[in-house]
């Protein structure tokens, strides 16, 4: 006997597979909301099953789902004017004795608004500002080391190019800073904390997924707050909340439910 051939997933096998990817989505958000943060690489996991295409097709678009739906989001852009790091995705909510990053969910201040997958998936959602960083070199040029730092602000419109870019630094109209999307969020915590543990880490996990990595200082009356949380772990939480929304609101009849009814009861 040779070797095993393969076949392609039919539409029903497929449709099994989004069930059973929203329900363990759901499950870990749960488990995330009752304080176990190291649901987040789980998370992280499902949401790249559901929508990222790379070796394997995601399990929206092999039905046909991410031009079929839309999609509910906070959709702000995030500042390049902003001296301090930006990130709509995420509250702060302060106790007696910390501070702690959680998800918005539909309880934040920034509106839901509904978008194309693309725009929803790449937009960007989470900026860290550098703006003590020594960007240029003596002719003002960029020095060779923030080469990567302004095609990221390039990706995500600070200037409309790199002749703009410089000048809106130097009139310190634009702050130096690292923008990542929805995208990167889920794939950097899935590479690295849920399909496998990887050996290598990339420097948003370092910025925005490592203890006391928070870029303020919060205090009260009796000093500095610990912070709790993490950016990247309340960013992917929200992300799965605004796919349960959006495939709440769309109507679509590829989820029963109670699959649904579950997530929207657990948040009351």
């Amino acid at each position: 006997m040779g070797q095993a051939k393969n076949r392609r997933r039919n539409e029903q096998e497929y449709i099994k597979a989004l069930q059973e990817s929203m329900s363990k989505l759901i499950v870990s958000c749960n488990t995330f909301d009752r304080g176990k943060e190291w649901e987040a690489a789980r998370i992280a996991t499902e949401v790249i099953n559901l929508c990222h295409d790379g070796v394997a097709t995601s399990i929206l678009a092999s039905l046909n789902l991410k031009r079929r739906m839309r999609f509910f989001g906070i959709t702000r852009p995030v500042g390049h004017r902003n001296l301090m790091d930006d990130f709509p995705l995420v509250i702060t909510s302060f106790g007696n004795a910390s501070a702690q990053y959680k998800p918005c969910l539909s309880n934040g201040p920034e509106e839901f608004s509904q978008t194309t997958f693309a725009q929803w998936w790449s937009g960007p959602i989470l900026r860290r500002s550098f703006q003590n960083v020594d960007f240029f070199e003596k002719d003002n040029t960029i020095k060779a080391e923030y080469h990567g730092l302004a095609e990221n602000m390039l990706k995500y419109d600070a200037a409309p190019n790199k002749k703009n870019l410089i000048s809106g630094v130097i009139a310190r109209e634009i702050v130096p800073g690292f923008t990542v999307s929805r995208k990167d969020v889920a794939s950097d915590m899935r590479n690295a904390e849920g399909g496998h543990i990887s050996r290598d880490l990339t420097e948003t996990m370092d910025w925005f997924h490592s203890s006391g990595a928070s870029p303020f200082v919060y205090g009260s009356n009796e000093g500095e707050l610990p912070i709790k949380g993490t950016l990247y772990a309340a960013s992917v939480r929200h992300i799965a909340h605004e796919l349960v929304v959006s495939f709440s609101r769309g109507q679509l009849p590829y989820l029963p439910a109670d699959i649904l009814s579950d997530y929207e009861s657990s948040l009351e």
